[in-house]
C-alpha cells in the first residue's frame, strides 16, 4: 500500500512549509475555459484547442473528461504513432504559457512568494518538452532571472542529443525512428545559463518508445541509467554551467548526471524521479570522490503527493534537496500525482529535510522487487527491439522491390511475428521464474507482511491484545503490570489478590491499579511519550 504521505519519514518535524495554496490565474492561452474541439474551422485551429486543452489538464488541473481529448486523434498519436501536427501546437502552446509566466514575473507588483512559487512551475514544466519532439534548430523563448534579480525573456536554440546505444547489435541496427534524445538548450545571448533536458519514459506512439522503455528495465542499474551520455558529455563541455532537468526518468537521469559532470552542472532540477539503486549509489559514491576538486551541483527533488515512482528505488543521490508538492488534504490519483505538473495549481509546497532515509519500508520491498522484475522483463524487450531493428533493417535492405517481393516479405514477416510472440513469451516465463527463484527478497517480504501485521494488530505497552468483556483475576493483572513494567508501588498487595479471588467473574473489565487504569493512561514514563506534534508548521520567506 502506499504511503499517505511519500515524505512523511524523512524527517517530517523538520519540514516547514514554503508556499502555501496560491492559486494562479490559467497561463494557458488567454486563460479562458476548456474549448470546443468542434468550433475548429481546420486542422491548424484543432491541432491548437487540442494542445491547449491538453495543457490544461497536465497544468491546472481540468477533468479530461472536458478536455475533449478522448478520441481517435489523440488515442492515435499517444499509443500508435506519433502526430507531429499535434507536437508543434503543444510546443507553441507551452512557449505561450511562458511568455504569460514571464509577464508575471516581471510585474513589480507580483508578490515575491507567487514569484518564487512560478519559478518552481517553470523548472517542472521544462521537463516536459522532450515529449513533444523539438526539431534541432528549433528556437523558443523562455522566462530568465538575470544576475540583477530583474527578468528577462531570452531565446534558446534546441540541439539534439542521440542517447541511444553508441556501440553494439542495436547500434547496428539503429534506424532513426527507434532513437531516444536528449535535448540542449543554447542560450542565443550572453550571461544566461544553457539547459539540458532529459527525457522521462516515453508514451508508446511517442519517439524512441520501444528504446526507452528498454532502459526502465536494465538490470542493476537505476530507471534510465542504461541510455549512453557521451553526446550528452560532449555537449556539457561546449555548455558549462547547464542547469540540468527532467521528469520521472528523466529526473533520475538528471541526478546521475549532475553526480557524473559537476564540473559542468550548475544545479539539477527533478520532478517525480526515480530514486537511485543502490549499485547506481555504488557507482556514483566512487566517481564523486575521483571528483572530489569539482563542487557538486546542488540536486533539487520535487516530489508530487502519493507519486508512486517514489517507491522504486533506494534513495535519492546524496545532498538531495527534496520538495514535496501537496498535502494530505489534496486529493490526487496517482496519474495526476506522477503525470501532472501541480505547481501550476493551487497546491501546497513543502520543504522536506534534506536527508534520504533508504530505509522506509515500502521503498525497501518495492525496489527490490523492481530488480527482480529488471531479471525478467530485460530479456523480452531487448529480443523485441533487436527483432523490429531487424526487420527495419531488411526492409530498408530490399528497397521498394517488386511487388512479387512485397508479397514474400509480407508473408515472411507475418510468420515471422507469430514465431517471435512465441519465443518472447517463453523466455519472459523463463527469466521471471528463474528470477523470482533466485533473486526474491525472501526477507524483505517477511519484514513487510509482519509490519503489516503489526499495524492490522497493534501492541502498546498500555493494552494487552484479549477477547472483550475477558474477567481477569488480580494475579493475571499483576503478571501484566509485572510484564509492562509498571513501579513497583503499583504492584497488588497479598490482601488486593484475595479480595479479587472472592469476586465475582462477572467483575467490571477495567481494574485499577492505583490511579492508572490497566486499559486507560498508562503511567507516566519515556518510553510512553507521545511523538511530537508535526501538524504545525512555522512559515518562511522564498
Amino acid at each position: 500500500m502506499l504511503p499517505q504521505d511519500p515524505l512523511a519519514e524523512i524527517r517530517p518535524a523538520d519540514k516547514t512549509y514554503l508556499y502555501t495554496n496560491i492559486n494562479f490565474p490559467c497561463l494557458v492561452g488567454r486563460g479562458e475555459a476548456m474549448e470546443n474541439l468542434k468550433s475548429a474551422k481546420n486542422d491548424f485551429q484543432y491541432y491548437h484547442i487540442m494542445a491547449r486543452n491538453a495543457l490544461r489538464h497536465l497544468t491546472y488541473g481540468t477533468s479530461i473528461y472536458e478536455t475533449g481529448l478522448l478520441n481517435w486523434t489523440a488515442f492515435k498519436a499517444l499509443f500508435i504513432t506519433k502526430n507531429p501536427k499535434l507536437l508543434k501546437a503543444l510546443r507553441v502552446e507551452m512557449e505561450q504559457i511562458f511568455w504569460r509566466s514571464y509577464e508575471h514575473l516581471s510585474n513589480d507588483v507580483i508578490d515575491p512568494e507567487a514569484s518564487a512559487r512560478l519559478e518552481i512551475f517553470i523548472k517542472n514544466l521544462l521537463a516536459a518538452y522532450p515529449y513533444m519532439d523539438p526539431e534541432e534548430g528549433e528556437e523558443v523563448y523562455l522566462p530568465k532571472k538575470a544576475e540583477n534579480g530583474k527578468w528577462d525573456y531570452v531565446g534558446f536554440k534546441f540541439n539534439r542529443l542521440d542517447i541511444s546505444p553508441q556501440a553494439g547489435l542495436i547500434s547496428y541496427l539503429m534506424t532513426d525512428e527507434y532513437r531516444l534524445y536528449a535535448y540542449g538548450l543554447a542560450p542565443l545571448k550572453g550571461g544566461y545559463s544553457p539547459y539540458l533536458l532529459l527525457m522521462g519514459t516515453q508514451y508508446p506512439g511517442g519517439q524512441g518508445a520501444s528504446l526507452n522503455w528498454l532502459h526502465n528495465f536494465t538490470p542493476m542499474k537505476s530507471i534510465g541509467e542504461g541510455h549512453d551520455l557521451k553526446n550528452v558529455q560532449a555537449w556539457l563541455e561546449k555548455h558549462p554551467d547547464t542547469i540540468v532537468s527532467g521528469h520521472s526518468k528523466g529526473g533520475t537521469l538528471a541526478m546521475i548526471v549532475a553526480a557524473l559532470y559537476p564540473k559542468y552542472v550548475k544545479e539539477a532540477n527533478c520532478l517525480n524521479p526515480a530514486p537511485l539503486t543502490p549499485h547506481t549509489l555504488a557507482r556514483l559514491k566512487k566517481i564523486v570522490e575521483l571528483k572530489a576538486k569539482d563542487k557538486p551541483a546542488p540536486v533539487h527533488v520535487y516530489v508530487q503527493m502519493n507519486d508512486p515512482v517514489f517507491l522504486l528505488g533506494k534513495q535519492f543521490s546524496e545532498g538531495s534537496l527534496i520538495y514535496q508538492i501537496g498535502n494530505k488534504d489534496d486529493h490526487y490519483s496517482l496519474l495526476e500525482s506522477h503525470a501532472h505538473y501541480l505547481a501550476g495549481r493551487k497546491s501546497t509546497i513543502i520543504a522536506a529535510y534534506p536527508e534520504n532515509d533508504s530505509k522506509l519500508l515500502q521503498r525497501g520491498f518495492i525496489s527490490e522487487m523492481k530488480e527482480v522484475a529488471n531479471w525478467a522483463i530485460f530479456p523480452p524487450l531487448y529480443i523485441h527491439l533487436v527483432y523490429k531493428l531487424g526487420l527495419d533493417h531488411v526492409r530498408s535492405k530490399l528497397g521498394q522491390g517488386t511487388s512479387k517481393e512485397a508479397i514474400a516479405f509480407n508473408a515472411g514477416k507475418a510468420l515471422a511475428d507469430i514465431f517471435t510472440a512465441g519465443i518472447l513469451l517463453g523466455v519472459l516465463v523463463f527469466s521471471a521464474a528463474i528470477a523470482i527463484l533466485i533473486g526474491f527478497p525472501w526477507a524483505s517480504f517477511k519484514t513487510a507482511i509482519k509490519a503489516i501485521n503489526q499495524k492490522k494488530n497493534p501492541k502498546t505497552p498500555d493494552r494487552e491484545e484479549r477477547p472483550e468483556h475477558q474477567s481477569h483475576t488480580l494475579g493475571t493483572t499483576a503478571k501484566i503490570a509485572k510484564d509492562l513494567r509498571f513501579a513497583p508501588e503499583l504492584q497488588p498487595s497479598v490482601q488486593q489478590k484475595k479480595d479479587n479471588a472472592s469476586a465475582s467473574a462477572t467483575k467490571q473489565d477495567v481494574l485499577v491499579l492505583g490511579k492508572y487504569h490497566l486499559y486507560g493512561t498508562p503511567p507516566p514514563d519515556n518510553s510512553h511519550s507521545r511523538p511530537q506534534d508535526t501538524s504545525t508548521f512555522s512559515f518562511i520567506n522564498p
